[in-house]
Order: structure tokens, then sequence, then C-alpha cells
């Protein structure tokens, strides 16, 4: 360290512009330096520190003394020596600090050490100072050179601090920092891009995540091309956890995507993006067997063929020359060509994949194509382009319709030696009624053997109910009827239905809900329940039918829609039914009775008839317990 005294004298040949004071002529300044430099008078250039010693009453000038050497020596630490003479030394620092000086020091204090202290404090403030001016060129130089903005935002405040290359960035240059806000920076963004960049910068002062843009400006680059920004941004917080800050960068990436764009609009030449990737899609492109094809829409919106793979060609019996840039109706003509442009046109407007299936006349024969068409969306979010792919299913068409007929031969077989066994049985009954009627000699015998008779009768007309179900030939004559009462009408005929080893019991509540109802199918269906019950018990159990009014907490499992409904079920103690078997209970066909012992029809006749109803069914079964069926009919009024 080097310590110099300079007479003022001297000092005034030093500082340019220090104009002479008599008073000053008492004053005593010593400069420090960490590293000697002098001209050739000796003459100190800008040192590290200095301490002005006052004397007697210089105190009203040293004011201006020392503006006027931080005019001259901007970087040189400048420290006030205090006499314990010059009274109150809190005022004077104060004076001395806001006319510019360092530091104030008592001159009991002063010596050598403080003197080193002072100066490695000068040292270093003066690092840190030129380190601050650095850094400031090189965020200059960065947005100079590589375009970059920065800006800050204060959202509870809504102020803005930005950076000269932000102010261009946003085509904002001339406008005063107070007069940017955040509907300013909005509306310099595209309407298109507005809504999308608000939410992430919201998404970012919530912290759901960080900012991570890029959008396009509202107007567009010198080449009259789309003007690009990406963005990033952190969010700082104050000390409760409340957003205080959102400070980031922005810079230009239009060349990036308009080459993005170019390459979006090479999607219209004839080998199909082959330059994307040429050895996947390309080979897909060229060996599929489905018709592969993209359209786009020009600028009079007709859409025209951009690529066609060799399926599709093979299909429409044309080159790829003579299809692309063509129409879908100008290559396959009005009725072909006329059902792809509609299907085209569906994705390409609600801009979500459109998908069907239609026959075509193609070189005089029936072909079915599965088709799927997938708009395209170009850089501005416009669907403009559909890529499409038909797949010729004729062959699978006829697989199906043959395995359906087999299907179909297979069902009726079942069905019909269902239908004869049931038939058989009725008649075997009526042949036995009828061989009875010749021995009867009472009339007890006579009435015991026609109520049989109606009963058998009831089975036969519950058969032929489950066919014309089954056919959807008839419609319910509905009318509002007591649902207890039309039990207790057909409990008799239920008993002579099951038999005498099958107990029948009822548990019918008080004031149940009337009904509406075909009397005559509710009839049938409780036979038809009736006699499933009796088959799953083997022709002894207990059947019970139970009736129920319920509200819709109660409703069977929420099959039905809110309102009243009266349970009609049926249970019995028979064998019961797997999961598996009682998924399929109601399906037609569906039986577990050996071939050639039942239509399998029953349970779905009784499932129609209570939908044919506004009603439905529940079907519960455990299986070595019993099933119950709960059927369920809207309130009548």
């Amino acid at each position: 360290m080097f310590v110099l005294t300079i007479g003022l004298p001297d000092l005034h040949q030093q500082l340019i512009g220090l104009k002479a004071h008599a008073a000053w002529h008492s004053l005593e300044v010593d400069v420090a330096t960490s590293c000697f430099e002098a001209d050739a008078s000796w003459r100190v250039r800008k040192p590290d520190a200095c301490f002005v010693r006052m004397r007697g009453d210089d105190i009203r000038h040293i004011e201006q003394f020392i503006c006027n050497l931080r005019a001259c020596w901007d970087a040189t630490a400048i420290y006030v020596v205090l006499d314990e003479h010059d009274g109150e030394v809190e005022p004077l620092e104060q004076l001395f600090m806001a006319a510019g000086a360092t530091d104030c020091i008592r001159s009991c204090e002063l010596g050598r050490p403080m003197q080193e202290h002072c100066l490695r404090r000068a040292v270093r403030d003066r690092e840190r100072m030129r380190a601050h001016l650095e850094r400031d060129h090189f965020f200059e130089l960065m947005e100079q050179d590589m375009g970059v903005g920065l800006w800050q935002w204060d959202p509870r405040n809504d102020f803005y601090r930005w950076s000269d290359q932000e102010y261009r960035l946003f085509d904002l240059e001339g406008v005063a920092p107070e007069d940017v806000s955040y509907t300013r920076w909005r509306d310099a963004i595209h309407p298109d891009d507005q809504e999308r960049v608000e939410a992430e910068i919201g998404r970012a002062i919530v912290g759901v995540s960080a900012y991570n843009s890029v959008f396009r400006m509202g107007t567009p680059g010198a080449d009259g091309l789309p003007r690009w920004l990406a963005g990033v941004a952190r969010l700082r917080r104050d000390r409760s956890g409340a957003p205080s800050c959102l400070y980031g960068v922005n810079w230009d990436v239009s060349a990036c995507r308009n080459v993005q764009s170019e390459a979006m609009r090479r999607l219209g030449c004839t080998d199909c993006l082959s330059h994307l990737m040429p050895n996947i899609f390309q080979q897909y492109f060229k060996l599929a067997a489905d018709c592969l094809f993209h359209v786009k829409e020009d600028a009079g919106g007709v859409l025209r063929y951009t690529a066609i793979n060799p399926a599709g060609c093979a299909h429409a019996g044309k080159t790829v020359q003579e299809i692309v840039g063509k129409t879908p109706v100008e290559v396959l003509g009005a009725e072909v060509g006329g059902i792809i442009d509609t299907g085209l046109r569906q994705a390409l407007h609600s801009g979500k994949p459109f998908s069907y299936k239609h026959s075509f006349d193609m070189g005089g024969a029936s072909v079915t194509f599965d088709a799927v068409y997938i708009p395209i969306a170009d850089e501005w979010g416009r669907h403009s382009g559909v890529l499409g792919c038909a797949r010729d299913i004729t062959a699978y068409e006829c697989l199906q319709t043959t395995l359906f007929q087999a299907q179909k031969m297979e069902v009726l077989g079942q069905f019909s030696s269902g239908v004869a066994h049931d038939f058989n049985n009725i008649l075997q009954n009526v042949s036995n009624l009828i061989e009875l009627f010749g021995y009867a000699r009472e009339p007890d015998q006579t009435t015991s053997l026609l109520k049989r008779g109606r009963a058998v009768i009831a089975c036969g007309q519950a058969l032929t109910s489950r066919l014309l179900a089954f056919a959807r030939k008839t419609e319910p004559l509905a009318k509002v009827l007591d649902p207890n009462v039309l039990i207790e009408n057909v409990r008799e005929i239920l008993q002579l239905s099951v038999g005498g080893g099958i107990e029948i019991r009822t548990a019918l509540q008080a004031g149940v809900w009337p009904v509406k109802a075909d009397p005559g199918q509710l009839d049938l269906m409780l036979i038809n329940l009736a006699v499933n019950a009796r088959d799953a018990m083997g022709g002894t159990g207990t059947l019970t039918i139970a009736t129920q009014n319920v509200a819709l907490c109660d409703d069977a499992g929420g099959i039905l829609p809110a309102g009243d409904y009266v349970c009609i079920s049926v249970s019995d103690t028979g064998s019961g039914m797997s999961a598996d078997v009682l998924a399929r209970a109601a399906q037609p066909f569906f039986t577990t009775k050996p071939v050639g012992q039942g239509t399998g029809l029953g349970l779905s006749m009784v499932r129609t008839y209570l939908r044919d109803m506004a009603g439905d069914c529940k079907i519960v079964s455990v299986p070595g317990q019993g099933t119950c069926v709960s059927m369920y009919l809207p309130r009548a009024g």
C-alpha cells in the first residue's frame, strides 16, 4: 500500500475543473493506492482511496470540496477524518455521506491498520462494481448478438421491467416503461395463441408448472412469414409464499418454426412424407394392403389427393399421376367419390377422426370398405388436410355372413327341438285329460278335470306368448289393476302348473300400489316363472310370491329411472345358478336344460314384457339355495 500526502496546490493541478477556495488551503489530503501509478510529475492517477482531514472551521466548505473531488475521482473511496473537537459527529457524517463521501472516520482511529482496512474495502468495492459493469455489458452483448429479451413482472401491481430487446421483440419500441401493462403484452400476441399463453402464465403463477411456451406474434416478420417467440420464466415468492415476481427471457424462433412449416408444406409431395421417415413410414405406405392416402383443401375449399399408395391405386384402377391433384369425385365418380368426399369433410370440419363402413360397386363387383379419416392440423392449428385409411373387408363380411347363417341354423334347431318338447308335454296332458273324462262319473271329478285342463291350456298360452314375444308380434293391452288380486286369481292355476309336490306361499303387502299392465301377459309371466322354479326344484320345494312398494332408493340396482314401483318377486328353493349362468340367464335361447327340453325364452320373455311396460327385472341366485326373480312395474296414476 502506498500512502502519499498531497498539498492542496498540487491537488488543484491534478483535479481538472476544481476551483480553488481560500479555505481549502488548510485541508490535508492523503491518497492511498494498492498499485503506485504516477506520471513524470509524480501526480497520482485516480487512487483507490483518499483521506480528507479537516482543519479549523473548514466544515462549511468541505461539502463542496467532496462533491468536486467525487466528480474527478468517481471510482475513488473518499473517507472524511473527523476530530473530536469538530462538535457533534453524527450530523456531519450525514452531511458528508450525502455529498459523496464513502465513510467518516474518527481521527483517533486513523492509523496504518485503518488505512489498510479502508484500502482493502475500496479495492473490493471497485472490483465488485467492475464485475457488475462487466455483467451488464455481457447482458447487453447477449441481447444484441443473440436477440434475447429480458423481462420481469410483478403480478400484484402489474409492474413490468423490460430490456431494450424485449421492447423490440414485442413491437413496443418507444413505449414508456410506465405504459407497459399486462394488456399490452397480451395484445401483442397472436389472437389464436393468447388464451393458451395466458393459461400457461396462470399455471406458472399458481405453481402448477414452470412457464415454457412458444407462440406467434400478432404482426408478421419483414418477410411476411409468421413471427414466433419462445419464452421461459421462473417465479419468485415472498416470505409468506405469495407470488412476488415472474422473471424470464424471450427469443425469436421464427427461422426454426418456419423451417418446420416448410416441412409440413411438403406433405403435399407425391411420394408422401418420404423426407420425414424414409425407412419406416415409407415402407409401410408402399407395402400396406390397405388404401392409404392424403387429401388437402386447396384455396377454393376443394379436397384433392396429394398422395396415395399402390394399394389405393390398384383399387381405383389408376396410376399415381392420374390420381394426385384430382378430387375423389373426379377419380371414382359421383356416387363413390361423393360418399368419400362427405366422410372426409366430416373429419375435417369436426376436427376428430371419422370412421364408417360402406359397400361400393367397383369394377362390376360389390366391395365393402371399412374407412377411417384423421384430420391433420397445420402450423396455425387449422385443419386443412386429412389422412385416410380404407380397408377392403369384403372377404371378412362374407365369412361373417356364413358364420351368422350357421349360428342361426344351430339356434333354430335348438329352438325347434325345445318347442317340440314343450308342445309334446302339452299334448300329452290334453290326451290324459280326455282319457280321464271317459271315466268321470261324479260332478266333482269333472270339475277337477276342467281345472287341470285350464292349467294345461295356460301352459300352452305361455309357450305361444314366448314365441310371439320373441318375434315381437304382440302389443300389451295395459290397464290399471291390483297386483294382489291378480296373484290370488292365478294362484290355483299356478298350483296345477307346478304340481302337488311344491308348496306355494304368498307374502302380499297390504295397500300395495296399483300398476298399469296387461293382465293376460302378467298371468303368463307368473306361470312361466313358476314352471322354471318347478324345474329348478325338481318337483319338490317351496315357491314364494311376494309384493312390495318400493321407491327409487330401493330399485333393482339402479336399472330403473326415479319413481315409485311395485315389486312382484317369485322365489324358489331350487339349485340356484352360478355367476356365469346368471349373467346369461335372460339371453334368448340360453338354457341349462338338456337338448330338446326347453326353448330358453322364459326369462327373456319376462324381461321383454316388463320393458314394454316401462319396468324391468332383477335376478338374484345363490347356488344350492335358490333363485329370486323380482319384477318391477311402475306405480299407476
